[in-house]
């Protein structure tokens, strides 16, 4: 994870379970990746996420990619939106 994100140098936003970097995979295919926070509320319901979003890609949500674990460690690998954030475009107020 480190490699593809260039040790997490770029990060495109926090979330809430935690914060999203870019990454360029080797085929450079560009993602956005979620590292994960607070391992003991994740941890009983990551691969059901995983599980969830994997088997279904509605044309109007990011595609899981795929996941990572290790340890303590928990992180998933989406499609990147060049138009920014998924919540940008949920939650936006018109000033």
């Amino acid at each position: 994870m480190r490699a593809i994100t260039d040790n997490f140098n770029k990060e495109l936003g926090r979330g809430g379970f935690g914060t999203v970097f870019e990454g360029i995979l080797v085929d450079g295919t560009k993602v956005a990746l979620k590292c994960l926070d607070g391992f003991c509320q994740i941890k009983k319901s990551f691969l059901a996420k995983v599980k969830t979003i994997g088997n279904t890609y509605p044309f109007n949500l990011v595609r899981l990619i795929g996941f990572c674990t290790e340890k303590f460690h928990r992180f998933l690998v989406y499609e990147y939106m060049s138009n920014g954030s998924l919540d940008r475009w949920i939650f936006y107020k018109k000033s």
